[in-house]
């Protein structure tokens, strides 16, 4: 287990720190107003990776975990037949949509989109599942991190942001691409004469995956990019709690990509320990970061924004009561929800609990503010924490052979 994580922990490590170095380096350079564009149109461009991922990243680890070195390559490369047609019209659709919702930096924001957008190029997913996380490390840690300090030196060196945000860029393309040719090289020895299958029998058998990841992205993308078109004040200040939010889970991310290759994976006799180990994981990440930001999370913020934001300390305590949340919903959703083959429950709980949490935080941010705005997402993912804690009592109950034939095949149930 030590050997998934500690590759996956620095990898998350040096993409995280350099991002986070990143924000105060564009603030200076381009003001907290355009900051707040290149924000937005962030998030528009990580609802487009869901998109261009397309489910892989929710069910790959576990079919890759699961299948011989000859299906690997055949997952490979329907994963790469899918994103080349979606590609194209991701990519224009998204910069046009932060091109209508920043208009005033319309070159900045597609070129944050961008930085994104990119990492549903990438092929971490199958190194997840194959249990190869230095590789995750090689193709996405260090080309990250290297394409964001790259950035932050432009950034303060020529306060163009444009030119930064370029590198940041090519950093995450050039580490999606070498994965992707790394896998389709690796595994073409060993492959099969299958019969091709149509893009649409593709695109069908990966609606579930990502039905529930791209709801998934659109609650972390559209609170942004909704408050940024509702007549209110404080999108400063949600903006800054948004970066916190996804700068934590980015962090949280080696825990829950290492959980994902490795519930699945289990025996079916060990599967149900396996589980709890997760959920257990799960809720201890949820009170650290209630606990953590809630004392500490003034001083965090403040400094994230270089000082030019000033805050107080419910800010902090909503972002850590959302980033807990956060974080056991995505392990028991993609470890445990995943190794049960409950990926139809897990969808319909996912776009329900996202409709009624996008409409609290709307309302609250209209009616109240930024931070009563961050706790009605919070209540959205709790009531989903809640759905699948449900559904997997549910399974825990059901006959032994309904689970096998579940946990063997991935089937939905």
């Amino acid at each position: 287990m030590l050997n998934r994580v500690l590759p996956l922990v620095t990898s998350t490590l040096v993409v995280a720190v350099s991002s986070i170095l990143l924000v105060p380096a564009l603030v200076t350079a381009i003001g907290p107003h355009a900051w707040s564009s290149v924000a937005v149109a962030q998030a528009v461009g990580g609802l487009g990776a869901a998109v261009l991922l397309f489910g892989w990243g929710v069910t790959g680890p576990a079919l890759v975990a699961r299948a011989d070195t000859a299906a690997r390559h055949q997952r490979n490369l329907e994963s790469i037949r899918v994103r080349s047609a979606l590609t194209p019209p991701v990519v224009v659709a998204t910069s046009l949509c932060c091109i209508a919702l920043t208009p005033e930096h319309m070159g900045l924001a597609v070129l944050g989109c961008l930085t994104t957008l990119v990492t549903g190029l990438s092929a971490a997913w199958y190194f997840l599942g194959t249990g190869q996380s230095w590789l995750v490390l090689l193709f996405e840690g260090l080309p990250r991190s290297a394409g964001n300090l790259a950035a932050i030196g432009l950034a303060l060196s020529t306060n163009d942001g444009q030119l930064a945000l370029g590198a940041s860029v090519a950093g995450a393309l050039l580490g999606a691409v070498g994965g992707t040719l790394y896998v389709h090289t690796s595994t073409r020895r060993h492959r099969e004469v299958r019969a091709r299958r149509s893009l649409v029998s593709l695109l069908r058998e990966g609606f579930n995956g990502v039905s529930a990841s791209i709801v998934n992205s659109v609650y972390g993308a559209a609170p942004l990019m909704i408050y940024a078109a509702l007549p209110t004040s404080g999108l400063t200040v949600f903006t800054l709690v948004d970066k916190l939010v996804k700068q934590a889970l980015s962090g949280f991310g080696p825990i829950a990509n290492a959980l994902q290759g490795w519930v699945p994976a289990a025996q079916e006799s060990d599967l149900w320990r396996r589980i709890r180990i997760a959920a257990a994981v799960g809720a201890a990440a949820f009170i650290g970061a209630t606990v953590t930001l809630a004392s500490t999370g003034t001083w965090v913020l403040g400094w994230l924004s270089g000082g030019t934001i000033t805050v107080d300390w419910t800010a902090g305590a909503a972002a850590g009561l959302l980033i807990g949340l956060s974080s056991m919903e995505l392990v028991l959703a993609r470890s445990c929800l995943i190794a049960l083959g409950a990926t139809r429950a897990m969808s319909v709980a996912t776009l329900w609990t996202s409709i009624a949490g996008l409409t609290l935080m709307a309302g609250a941010a209209v009616s109240i503010g930024p931070v009563a705005a961050t706790l009605g997402l919070a209540i959205g993912v709790a009531a989903r924490v809640l759905v699948y804690v449900v559904v997997i009592l549910r399974h825990r109950r059901a006959p032994a052979a309904e689970i096998a034939m579940n946990h063997i095949s991935g089937a939905s149930t």
